[in-house]
């Protein structure tokens, strides 16, 4: 949960430079311009949530839910390890047999 406090307090800190600084922006390359960085800064900010996010696959997440369960501190290494669908137990899955991922 520190994560997301951390998030929190960053998007909040990036909305009050934005209308902080957007005066200062539209006078010195105009209101398109600002648009435009804005637009490309959002772009940038697409890039980065592809590069650094996890891949969340059925399989990823039941090995999150076994593995898990009591210690959470192998979340970020079970999330990056991605493939592997034979080092995944399938105790506790007959229920998933039909493949819809519900349980």
């Amino acid at each position: 949960a520190p994560c997301h406090g951390l998030s929190a307090a960053a998007g909040k800190l990036g909305a009050f430079v934005g209308m902080y600084f957007f005066p200062f922006l539209e006078h010195a390359i105009g209101f398109k311009g600002t648009l435009l960085l804005g637009a490309g800064l959002l772009f940038l900010g697409f890039l980065l949530t592809l590069a650094l996010t996890p891949p969340y696959t059925e399989h990823t997440l039941a090995r999150l839910r076994e593995e898990t369960q009591t210690d959470l501190s192998q979340t970020a290494e079970i999330l990056w390890a991605g493939g592997g669908e034979d080092d995944c137990s399938s105790s506790g899955s007959a229920s998933d047999s039909d493949g819809s991922g519900l349980e």
